[in-house]
């Protein structure tokens, strides 16, 4: 049973459909004055009305792609868009003017704050809309199941055999480690994105969790001397306080940056 169509759909079909009928249409008779001149070549009018459907084939050609152009999905959405932004320009330009001519009338609806947290709202709304986040976020998660697969796959291989072959230990070892480090990229990526969105909590619970730890005595490796730890230490004291440092000058001048810096800190 065929499926119903809504006269708005009907409606928004109508060109492309008109434009395509003319086209056959056009075609159809082109050929059969095709045929009639092929039979009297120097008939006048037979001459005549070949040239006139030879003419109406690429004229309907032309609407047709025209329609099909301007009745794809969005192109409505984005010319009421475009004149959006456009009168927007437009009440920029003036306000500038009458700003510099000092006549720019006073808005009383909202305070100067008002104003700017509405105006750093809007622009992170834009920012979010615009950004590739999503498709890198997709993309990395593709990344990570597929490492996953490779490492089932080298599993598999193995069969839990600890006399296999060294080579399929390796490769269990080598997909092992090439999952790890492309979930550590997801989970960077998705504290990134939450840090931006203001979402602290994973933040702290890891401030938390390293306070907790300086407590625990742990074995110190001894790939390292004790100097070299110190050094590490100081190292890392040093950017946390650059760090912090960048993070009260961009307070002020460009909040979006915090939530970088703030995933960067922990």
């Amino acid at each position: 049973m065929p499926a119903k169509i809504s006269p708005e759909a009907r409606k928004a079909q109508e060109p492309i459909v008109s434009a395509g009928k003319a086209m056959i249409d056009g075609a159809c008779h082109m050929v059969t004055a095709a045929k009639q001149l092929a039979v009297n070549p120097k008939d006048p009018s037979t001459y005549q009305l070949y040239s006139n459907h030879s003419k109406s084939v690429p004229e309907a050609i032309k609407r047709l792609v025209f329609s099909i152009k301007d009745c794809a999905p969005g192109q409505r959405e984005c010319d009421e868009s475009i004149d959006k932004l456009n009168r927007s320009i437009r009440d920029l330009d003036h306000a500038s003017l009458a700003a510099i001519s000092q006549s720019l009338q006073q808005r009383t609806e909202k305070s100067l704050r008002g104003f700017k947290e509405q105006m750093i709202g809007s622009a992170r709304e834009i920012h979010d809309l615009c950004s590739k986040q999503q498709t890198h976020i997709l993309d990395l998660t593709k990344t990570v199941a597929e490492s996953a697969l490779q490492f089932m796959y080298s599993c598999k291989e193995g069969g839990g055999n600890p006399k296999a072959p060294k080579h399929t230990h390796d490769n269990i070892d080598t997909a092992a480690d090439n999952t790890m480090d492309v979930v550590q990229d997801l989970l960077q990526s998705l504290e990134e994105a939450a840090s931006q969105a203001g979402v602290v909590n994973s933040m702290i619970e890891k401030l938390t969790k390293s306070i907790t730890k300086t407590d625990e005595q742990v074995m110190v490796r001894e790939v390292m001397s004790f100097v070299e730890y110190q050094s590490n230490m100081v190292s890392l004291a040093k950017k946390i306080a650059m760090t912090t440092q960048e993070m009260v000058g961009k307070a002020g001048v460009n909040p979006g940056d915090l939530g970088r810096l703030a995933n960067q800190l922990t």
